[in-house]
């Protein structure tokens, strides 16, 4: 049996929705954290749509099939609802541009994709001219709406013995002279699918007709397929209740309802179906706001598609006076707040079944990928948002058509963080050393990723990943671990002794259940040698945690000590007072914030934020004694997160009571404006990506700022040269120093060592690699002898290799022994990772795959790396 995806809720949001203002006042649908908010939730989602092609969906950043959705040839069911309800959400935002986008995605299905719009009779073909509907509702276009009841007329056609069409002629025949469409099934799909297209066509054109054949179809469905208890199993030969297929039911009732006449002879049997249905669903949401896979099965995993749909078949009912709204407000508001812990920075929504066909074995539906931004998911939340927006904009409906009532959306802005469940802890011992392969953003050339590879030590962001610990003469080191599928990321912890010059089996501490390498920990200790792990998330759609070993310099066993949220973490021991924990933490962007601990580690203050303007930042901090100092660039407005540039200094001496420039001057938190007194280099001006690589500092305590500098952000030739630059803080003024060294990737990343005042060395994947203008190549040693100001290489540590080497990452309190560790990766495909290390000698070892023990010797590589 799989395991099941972990869940990640909101628990604790429970006091805030019991006893918040908004439900005090008997009204659920506003009061939102800011985090979490519909409104932001529903744009990130139609712009993560406007991403793809309707005809061959997949999502940026999510869930990738071999033959998207659609595959090129038509535009798939769960699309087409998740366009319909984008052009709502974008019209009662009163977001127009979006709406424009969103209707023009749809102008070259009237022409050059036009056979893109299947002609096949089926419910799941069909369905396409809802779109074209919401367009004409939206816009008036006859166009539009000539196209859209073609659908919703031929539908309710009388069928033809030769046309291609679901099923055999005489059954199709048999059905329709019974007054229901011969594209009836029936399948508990079927009813929403049927639904919306009628409804579609009566908002439209006003003519009950159509109304009158949906609530006539859904009511047959609801007489041969309802069970006693409310729900429905997924099929006659397959009884279980499955999630997602009683979702499309429980979404299709409130649709139907809200436009059907109440003298309408299906009325009261459907409002009775419904209501019986909802009650069910009530008494099966899980205590995390969530439904499961298979409803009220105790042993299956929490699934989004469902929940989404069953909340917003709740709210509807509160919204129209169907329900109960203080026992089903809570229920939807509940089951919104775990959703919006699933959705990533792009819209991706998490914990989503795959495309399921019906099958007589409970296993089959427990064993069901759980993939991120299917479309399904996307849709369902969509829906969700929309009935939220809908109530809190006083928009009513009125028979054929909809009203919009000029309201603000009274929306809570807590700066409070919302704990969520911990990820998988499990304190087991792993294989060996096999690192996470990951990409992020399809770039449609022969570069194929934006970046990509073995990221096992990735990213510049997570600070430190490995330490050395004098009392215990080891280097503690973490890294992104996976199984052999590379199907999840495992957060794993190892060391390297010193005296016997062995590594320690790794310890797998978290499985994070996602191959989001953004999710790698880091790691630290404290003065009495306990390690800390921390778990990172990448954005807020994953839940982050801190471990702590229940031994000191012990790596065998960690128990949880705390749970919420945090990316990028890069926590520093400060002797005497505790973690001072600079961090990243996701609002509309990245705000750059930092959290501090009790000198025993265990307790943690709230988060403080530090900066945050235009659409955010990166940060990359440091340790000097007492001090530390945090380098980091802004996202301006408008551009999106791929344009970074600038390059801005802080530090503080005193745990965090004050932040100040490099010259002294206290910095007013949280910095708002690009204009301040922390700027170092003004790359803006200069139309200059910025790619910070880490900050470190001399004997003085002086900052010195490594980056690339790049053109822009895609792979390739065109974006180069990648200029390796230092920022230098001489006592005066900052310096911009031009290293001479160049590589063929943004993400080309390399470390900075400070051995004396004069020599410096970077460690990085400076040289061309295996692929090319892929993040990492072969990686060389530079030596400067004169603080900075000439290069030269002193030594290529890597060469003809078969994947490309990067992230070198540089243990805080190095020692000569274990100098750097780096994984290697394919850049342009997925592949295995190996993991690597080198002493001050500049000698290369190899990680073992596997232990047969508890330690292992590295294997010593020449030059030539294994393949």
């Amino acid at each position: 049996m799989k395991q099941t995806i972990h869940t990640l809720s909101m628990t604790c949001l429970l006091a805030f929705l019991s006893s918040g203002p908004c439900l005090a006042a008997g009204d659920p649908f506003t009061g939102w954290p800011v985090d979490c908010r519909p409104s932001d939730v529903s744009r990130k989602i139609a712009n993560q749509f406007l991403s793809t092609s309707p005809d061959r969906y997949s999502p940026t950043n999510g869930y990738r099939s071999k033959v998207a959705y659609g595959g090129g040839k038509h535009i798939q069911y769960s699309v087409v609802s998740l366009w319909v309800n984008a052009l709502e959400c974008a019209r009662i935002l009163g977001e127009e541009e979006l709406e424009k986008k969103l209707i023009a995605a749809f102008d070259p299905y009237y022409g050059e994709k036009a056979e893109k719009l299947s002609k096949y009779k089926h419910v799941d073909y069909t369905i396409v001219g809802s779109v074209p509907l919401e367009i004409a509702l939206l816009t008036g276009d006859q166009k539009a709406r000539e196209l859209g009841l073609f659908y919703a007329d031929r539908q309710w056609e009388e069928p033809k013995p030769d046309e291609h069409a679901f099923g055999t002629y005489e059954k199709r025949l048999e059905w329709w002279k019974q007054g229901y469409t011969d594209q009836t099934r029936p399948w508990i799909d079927d009813a929403y699918m049927i639904s919306l297209l009628q409804t579609q066509a009566y908002r439209v054109t006003g003519d009950r007709k159509y109304i009158n054949r949906a609530a006539k179809e859904l009511a047959l469905y609801l007489d041969q397929l309802q069970l006693e208890n409310g729900l429905f199993h997924h099929a006659p030969f397959a009884p279980f209740v499955w999630g997602r297929g009683d979702g499309w039911v429980a979404a299709a009732m409130p649709l139907v309802l809200k436009y059907l006449p109440t003298d309408n002879e299906y009325h009261a049997r459907i409002l009775a179906g419904y209501r019986k249905m909802m009650k069910a669903l009530l008494e099966r949401q899980r205590e995390d706001g969530m439904w499961a896979q298979l409803v009220g099965d105790p042993g299956a995993w929490a699934e989004s598609s469902c929940t989404a749909m069953f909340a917003h078949a709740f709210a509807e009912g509160v919204r129209y006076g169907w329900l109960d709204p203080s026992t089903y407000g809570p229920a939807f508001r509940k089951a919104f707040l775990a959703l919006a812990a699933r959705t990533d920075e792009w819209g991706n929504v998490a914990g989503v079944c795959v495309g399921t066909n019906a099958k007589n074995s409970r296993q089959w539906y427990l064993d069901r990928d759980r993939i991120v931004g299917d479309a399904h998911g996307q849709a369902a939340l969509l829906w969700l948002c929309r009935s939220i927006l809908e109530k809190a904009k006083g928009r009513t409906v009125q028979g054929a058509g909809a009203t919009v009532a000029e309201a603000g959306i009274r929306e809570a802005r807590p700066e409070d963080d919302l704990k969520r469940n911990a990820p998988v802890l499990l304190n087991r011992k792993a294989r060996g050393f096999n690192g996470i392969w990951y990409y992020n953003q399809k770039s449609n050339d022969e570069y194929v990723y934006k970046y990509s590879g073995g990221l096992g030590t990735y990213c510049a962001g997570h600070i430190p990943m490995a330490v050395y610990s004098k009392a215990a003469d080891k280097t503690f080191f973490t890294f992104g671990g996976t199984d052999e599928r590379n199907s999840t990321l495992l957060q794993s912890v190892s060391y390297f002794d010193h005296k016997t010059k062995r590594l320690a089996r790794p310890t797998i501490v978290f499985d994070k259940r996602t191959t989001d390498a953004h999710d790698n920990a880091v790691i630290n200790l404290d003065d009495k040698g306990y390690i800390y792990l921390f778990s990172a998330s990448h954005g807020r759609s994953r839940p982050s945690a801190i471990a702590r070993s229940e031994k000191p310099y012990d790596i065998s066993s960690f128990k949880v000590i705390w749970e919420g949220n945090f990316s990028y973490p890069q926590p520093f021991w400060i002797p005497g007072h505790g973690f001072l924990f600079p961090h990243a933490w996701y609002v509309a962007g990245r705000s750059n914030c930092f959290m501090t601990s009790d000198p025993d580690g265990l307790k943690w203050t709230d988060r403080t934020r530090l900066v945050y303007f235009h659409d955010g930042h990166y940060q990359r901090a440091w340790q000097f004694g007492n001090k530390v100092g945090i380098a980091f660039d802004q996202h301006p407005a408008g551009k999106g997160l791929n344009w970074r540039t600038d390059i801005f200094y802080m530090e503080s001496d005193d745990f965090g009571k004050t932040w100040k420039n490099v010259k002294g001057e206290v910095l007013t938190l949280p910095i708002d404006k690009r204009d301040n007194p922390a700027l170092v280099l003004p790359y803006a001006e200069k139309q200059r990506n910025v790619y910070i690589k880490g900050v470190k500092f001399d004997s003085k305590g002086r900052p010195i700022i490594l980056s690339t500098i790049s053109k822009g952000y895609r792979s390739g030739p065109e974006n180069g040269p990648r200029e390796w630059k230092l920022a230098k803080w001489t006592g005066e003024a900052w310096r911009e120093i031009d290293t001479g060294i160049r590589s063929d990737s943004n993400y080309d990343f390399a470390v900075l060592y400070i051995d004396s005042d004069t020599d410096w060395r970077i460690l990085g994947a400076s040289e061309k690699g295996p692929q090319p203008f892929n993040p990492g190549g072969e990686i060389a040693a530079w030596i400067s002898h004169d603080a900075g100001e000439t290069w030269k290489m002193e030594k290529q540590l890597t060469s003809g290799s078969e994947r490309n080497q990067n992230y070198p990452r540089q243990p805080l309190n190095v020692q000569p022994d274990f100098y750097a560790f780096w994984a290697d990766g394919h850049g342009r495909q997925p592949s295995i990772s190996r993991l690597y290390f080198c002493d001050k000698a500049l000698r290369v070892f190899q990680m073992p795959l596997e232990f047969e023990g508890d330690f292992a010797d590295p294997e010593a590589v020449s030059g030539k790396v294994a393949k």
